[in-house]
């Protein structure tokens, strides 16, 4: 197709035998996003029952690169840094995301998985002839299109995905705004930033989409992501403001404010802004999807050992088999821990026992 990308989307459909209409979408950074609106607004409006979204880019193109880091220089120590006091811009990436929409109770009615429900969408335009990206009063009101449409008290938000380039400037503007739309008055419970930038770099047009999948199966797997290559968080974004984790960790909640609930955000070079707002499917997490959920981060690096006995002769015995045991070559810890486990049981009645965490 040569450099014709304005007929991708008709070339998919005829491909894949896909009715309805087709439309491809081009708004740089926020494509991805203003793709999902299109489809949002035709589910509502009842012109479609199910909609594919996609977003592409191949940003690495020498041609690419060199132009947009004409613009905004790309970091010159090569690791994208986020929201990091010493962050120097973003670094290439590449790749594709898509989404199968659908209007919740369709989705319910055909059993299918839902990996995030969307609550509201808000877009804004803006920029500075000086600085062509979102100014903090755009991303404000894209905000509050967001929450106005989700009809949702912001201090039930337990995470934003971020634009979260590593570019100092747009860092600072994403700062300025977040902070003052999620003011300590609405901090209870403290939330977390993320950026999928820092993991796979920025991928152009498939960006915002990127970040949507991510906080969706962070919502789905119930798990607070880490911010990678964090060093040291900006001076004017304090912990009392929002958390950005070094670890992944687990999505604790308090069960009364409802379903986790997540934004995210996406910013363009052409002064626009994008804000949806995302909310896990409880439902969803059945019977059938444990074993998928059940370890989202992986195996453990430590396990817990436990050795029974009636007497500290036989406890010494069992010490000693244990020992023997772990020479046994395993893919982790935790598997180790799970053989021996079958091997010798659990006995309650036992007078002596000793438990071991072990790395």
């Amino acid at each position: 197709m040569g450099a014709l990308g304005g007929i991708v989307a008709s070339r998919i459909a005829r491909e894949f035998r896909i009715g309805g209409p087709s439309f491809t979408v081009s708004s740089e950074e926020t494509s991805g996003m203003r793709a999902l609106e299109v489809a949002i607004r035709a589910l509502q409006a009842r012109e479609l029952d199910s909609c594919l979204v996609g977003g592409v880019d191949l940003a690495g193109d020498v041609r690419t690169v060199l132009a947009t880091h004409a613009v905004r220089p790309y970091s010159a120590s090569g690791c994208a840094r986020p929201f990091d006091a010493d962050a120097d811009g973003a670094v290439v990436g590449e790749g594709a995301a898509a989404l199968v929409l659908k209007r919740l109770k369709d989705a319910e009615r055909d059993g299918d998985r839902v990996y995030a429900v969307i609550r509201g969408f808000g877009g804004a335009s803006g920029g500075s002839a000086q600085w062509p990206i979102p100014t903090p009063d755009t991303y404000t009101r894209a905000l509050t299109r967001a929450y106005e449409e989700a009809n949702l008290d912001r201090s039930l938000v337990g995470y934003v995905e971020t634009h979260g380039s590593g570019n100092h400037i747009e860092d600072r503007i994403e700062t300025e705004a977040l902070c003052g739309f999620f003011s300590p008055r609405h901090m209870e419970p403290v939330r977390h930033l993320g950026s999928v930038k820092a993991d796979v770099g920025h991928t152009g047009a498939a960006a915002a989409l990127a970040s949507v999948v991510k906080t969706s199966l962070c919502l789905y797997h119930e798990v607070l992501p880490p911010v990678r290559g964090l060093r040291t968080v900006r001076a004017d974004l304090s912990p009392q403001d929002f958390l950005l984790a070094r670890e992944p960790q687990y999505w604790l909640r308090n069960r009364a404010d409802g379903p986790r609930r997540a934004g995210v955000s996406a910013l363009g070079v052409d002064g626009g802004c994008c804000h949806v707002v995302l909310e896990e499917h409880e439902e969803s997490k059945g019977a059938a999807t444990l074993a998928e959920r059940r370890q989202p981060l992986g195996a453990r690096n430590e396990a817990l050992f436990a050795v029974e006995a009636d007497d500290a002769a036989l406890l010494g015995a069992r010490l000693a088999a244990l020992a023997k045991h772990a020479l046994h070559e395993h893919e982790s810890i935790e598997l180790l821990a799970r053989d021996w486990y079958r091997k010798v049981g659990q006995t309650p009645d036992a007078a002596l026992g000793l438990a071991l965490v072990a790395r």
